[in-house]
Order: C-alpha cells, then sequence, then structure tokens
C-alpha cells in the first residue's frame, strides 16, 4: 500500500545519531539532572539539555510529516496518494500532541492522542484496503462508484470516461493459463498507473479486464493511441489488446451510471467491429 523509499545504509546511519544521542541523555547516569529532576516535593524540573531532547523528538515527526507531503504529491496514482496523506496527517498530530503535552505535563496528552492517532490511521488504512483491486492495485469497483459520483456532482465538462476490455481474455486464460492472464492484467494496470495518465485522473479495475479511467485531459485519442501502442509492445506468449470505450462528460448526463452506459456502449461498438473484422 505504501510505497517502499529504499536509503543507503549511510544515510541510515545518519538518521539514527539523534535517536542514540536522545537514548544517551536517558541513560548516562553521569549526565543525571541533565534532561530533568524530579525535586523532594514531586515536582518536575527540566534541566539544561531537555529542550534539545524535545527538539530531537520533534525534529523526527517534522521530517516525517514532510517526507510524507513530498511523496504524496510524487504520487502516481490515487492509492499511493492517499496512503502518503494519512502518513502525513498523522506525523503532524503527532508532533501537535507532543506540543501540547509540554503545556500540560500533569495531563497524559501524548498517552491518549497517540493511541487516537494510531487506531485513526488503522481504521483509516483498513478503509483504504476495501477500496483496493488487490491484484492490480488499482482502485476497485467500489471506488470507481462514488468517484464517478463526485464527478457528476462537479460538473467539469473537461473529463472523459475511458472503459477498457482486453481483446479476446477468456481465449488467453483458456489456452495460456491463468497466471499468464494475471501478469498481462498487472502489465497493463502498471503502465495505466505509471506512464499513461495524470495525477489529476482516476484509474480502476471493474470486472474481470476491465479497466476504467476518468480523464481530465484535451488529447483523448492521444491517450487512446498512447495505451494500444504500448500494450502492443509488451511481451507475451500471445497476442495482447484493449478495446477502448470513450465517452465525454456533458450537461445532459444527470447520473454517473449514464455516463458509464454511453462509454460501455462505444467499447460494445468497437469490439463488435473486431469481431466482424476476425470473423470475416
Amino acid at each position: 500500500m505504501f510505497e517502499v523509499h529504499y536509503l543507503k545504509k549511510s544515510q541510515t546511519i545518519f538518521a539514527m545519531i539523534p535517536v542514540f544521542a536522545s537514548v544517551v541523555l536517558l541513560l548516562v547516569k553521569t549526565l543525571d539532572g541533565c534532561l530533568f529532576q524530579i525535586d523532594s516535593y514531586g515536582k518536575f524540573r527540566e534541566g539544561p539539555l531537555y529542550i534539545l531532547h524535545v527538539f530531537i523528538n520533534d525534529l523526527y515527526f517534522m521530517v516525517g510529516a514532510y517526507q510524507a507531503c513530498v511523496y504524496s504529491r510524487k504520487a502516481k496514482n490515487y492509492q499511493q496518494k492517499k496512503s502518503n496523506q494519512i502518513l502525513d496527517i498523522y506525523m503532524v498530530s503527532l508532533l501537535l500532541i507532543g506540543i501540547m503535552q509540554d503545556f500540560f505535563r500533569d495531563i497524559p496528552v501524548f498517552c491518549v492522542g497517540t493511541s487516537l492517532c494510531i487506531l485513526i490511521v488503522y481504521i483509516s488504512l483498513e478503509e483504504q484496503m476495501i477500496s483496493m483491486d488487490p491484484l492490480t492495485q488499482l482502485n476497485n469497483c467500489n471506488r470507481r462508484e462514488q468517484h464517478l459520483f463526485e464527478c457528476g456532482r462537479s460538473q467539469d465538462l473537461n473529463m472523459y470516461l475511458l472503459v477498457l476490455d482486453v481483446n479476446r481474455f477468456k481465449k488467453i486464460n483458456d489456452e495460456h493459463g491463468h497466471v499468464q492472464g494475471d501478469l498481462a492484467l498487472k502489465a497493463i494496470a502498471n503502465y495505466l498507473k505509471e506512464s499513461c495518465i495524470e495525477k489529476s485522473d482516476f484509474i480502476a479495475r471493474y470486472g474481470g479486464d476491465e479497466f476504467v479511467i476518468v480523464y481530465k485531459g484535451n488529447d483523448v485519442e492521444g491517450l487512446c493511441q498512447r495505451i494500444h501502442a504500448y500494450i502492443k509492445k509488451l511481451s507475451f506468449p500471445f497476442d495482447l489488446d484493449v478495446s477502448i470505450g470513450c465517452a465525454p462528460y456533458h450537461k445532459d448526463i444527470h447520473k454517473w451510471n449514464d455516463w458509464f452506459i454511453e462509454a460501455d456502449k462505444q467499447l460494445y461498438n468497437g469490439k463488435k467491429k473486431i469481431e466482424r473484422r476476425c470473423n470475416g
């Protein structure tokens, strides 16, 4: 779900230095009282290095929130963007909770706040997994309906709905096995989400071998040509191509399902032409 970003060993060691420094300040007896001390009345007293310890902890939250924000902006599909946004909110929340704890030391703000943040992040990620197709890591049918409904409410006329269907996919599964069929679907999905659409566009898997794209741009014909050209170049022991139905959004569309039906009709007409060519 989260996009993995690997660091060099030297970068990892450098990033851990503040942690080691913080642990040393807490454990070394010769520095007792440098961070804090409890006086004879049971009151918490800050030491001269206490502010350094707080800064080290807050620094990790700030860097984590910044990195999550950067990765969210660079994300090439909805799932990666959403995951990093959740992580960003989590880091910022911990930072704010830590600051609140410094002001209200008699109240367990950090303990309670951290538990709530973890619970919220867990629920958010679970909801996201419900909206994800496990094979292709794209949005699934449920998320497609939600997004098309939101598009209908936006009334943005600069939108195209594309419905893609893999040609002769049943024959591919029957003659080459379902494993090869799944690999073909993954290859198509990876291209669509990484190299084909813009960040503002939407893509989902619909059904077994069908995909849906909401394209916001001015070159929908060029997009269709690029999809055909790339898929034909994929290295498989069979011919691989897709049929595409396209429908622009217009004012007469009152329900998202009407928009989908128009694109699906165009897809059906295209597949009929292919069948006639193959049979003729």
